[in-house]
């Protein structure tokens, strides 16, 4: 199987490309208006809001592959190797994509559901996971679709991925949180 593309954080992206390549990314930037029956006087707006909106003429996934190269220089880590005050702020891995969901308790009453992604090291019962925190516009179509399916028929679902990832913070009483900065299918498991 062909690897894929499933992820790509744009504005993590743009940011390297600029600061890599030492130019400017190509970008057509259009502002919008929103006046719902407000005032607008010089730089005051009353009941108004402003839309900016990035075009670039260059897409992410060519972005990508120019500062690929430095971007894999970058760490590679063993889930299952390495321990959670061992892990980089940027780091590669290979692992399984999925999700997972929790429930609020007071006593024996749950309320409040959500659920989440997570990157597992792979599928044994004493696998390592990682909790991700992701935007959906940066997932390819489909996966964008995923998130409001969590806790009903998406849990248990699981891709073989491998992955840049930013580490955001650790609790020692659970798992780390990291964002997803690339992500491309690997396998199917």
């Amino acid at each position: 199987m062909k690897p894929s593309r499933i992820y790509l954080d744009i504005a993590f992206i743009v940011e390297t490309y600029e600061s890599t390549l030492k130019e400017k990314a190509p970008v057509t930037i259009s502002r919008s208006e929103n006046i719902q029956g407000g005032i607008s006087a010089g730089l005051f707006n009353a009941g108004a809001s402003t839309t900016e909106t990035k075009v670039y003429s260059i897409d992410g996934a060519q972005m990508f592959k120019k500062v690929e190269h430095q971007l894999r220089k970058l760490p590679k880590i063993e889930q299952r190797e390495t321990p959670q005050s061992k892990l980089p702020e940027y780091f590669w891995a290979d692992g399984v994509l999925g999700a997972t969901g929790t429930s609020t308790m007071r006593g024996e009453e749950s309320y409040g559901r959500d659920g989440y992604f997570s990157l597992y090291s792979d599928l044994e019962e004493d696998r390592k996971s990682i909790a991700l925190v992701v935007n959906d516009s940066y997932f390819s179509t489909g996966y964008d679709q995923i998130r409001p399916k969590l806790m009903t028929y998406c849990q248990g679902f699981g891709v073989g991925v491998t992955g840049l990832f930013r580490l955001l913070c650790i609790d020692p009483q659970a798992y780390p949180i990291a964002a997803p900065l690339y992500l491309e299918k690997t396998r199917h498991v």
